[in-house]
């Protein structure tokens, strides 16, 4: 299993790379991400990278990215806004007590002008049963979740640096919930594009040495085109 399947491109070609595996001379399995475009035409340079050395420097690059303040408090203020935001069922209730509302309305103002009859009166018990109905599933649904502040959303963000990301089962569950899209590159730079968070995160890693990434201090580097993002770059040392 290959938990950047999907989203991971050749930052050469733009094609899309794929995971594949082989048994070396001494008969271990080795799996790595390769370029589709070079394995199509044999045109593109790209070199396969290892799948534990690309996975460790991406999920590594959004480890950092939760504890850079910087990132951690516009993601924890989206977060809490939408809170607000209706669900679709709260929203289609409200819709339809609009229109019932608007109905026994129309029928109020006929009766008003003196159009009365046992349909009339029928059609009326019936909206207006409806409208309860309606008013205690709205009821329902607003006080079936509450509202979390944005302290206790930080700190459970902040749970998500002891995520188990040791299996390939919990590695895709993660990447799936915070990569967007990565890029690499031959001279070493992955682009890690983490949507939610506003940013990307550029990591520069090496094809040699330890599959672990160690991560630098903070080197947050604002560029000077306010039409560009913030980027992060991490070194491995």
């Amino acid at each position: 299993s290959y938990a950047l399947s999907g989203r991971v491109f050749c930052g050469e070609c733009g094609s899309i790379l794929f995971g594949e595996s082989g048994t070396s001379n001494t008969g271990k399995l080795h799996s790595y991400y390769t370029c589709k475009g070079k394995r199509r035409d044999r045109k593109c340079g790209f070199k396969s990278i290892r799948k534990e050395e690309l996975e460790n420097v991406v999920i590594s690059s959004i480890f950092f990215m939760l504890k850079h303040n910087d990132i951690l408090k516009p993601l924890v203020d989206n977060i809490y806004r939408l809170q607000d935001k209706e669900s679709i069922e709260e929203s289609s209730i409200k819709e339809r007590l609009k229109q019932v509302d608007k109905e026994i309305g129309n029928i109020m103002n006929a009766i008003k002008a003196g159009i009365f009859c046992d349909t009339t009166k029928e059609e009326l018990f019936k909206l207006e049963d409806e409208k309860k109905s309606l008013s205690n599933s709205l009821s329902k649904i607003q006080h079936s979740y509450r509202r979390f502040t944005k302290e206790e959303i930080k700190a459970a963000i902040e749970l998500t640096e002891g995520a188990p990301v040791e299996t390939d089962t919990q590695r895709t569950a993660f990447v799936t919930r915070f990569v967007n899209k990565v890029e690499v590159f031959n001279d070493g730079r992955v682009l890690v594009d983490a949507s939610q968070f506003g940013h990307s995160a550029y990591a520069l890693i090496t094809k040699e040495g330890e599959n672990i990434v160690r991560i630098e201090s903070p080197l947050l580097r604002q560029r000077k085109s306010s039409t560009e993002k913030s980027v992060f770059f991490f070194e491995k040392i």
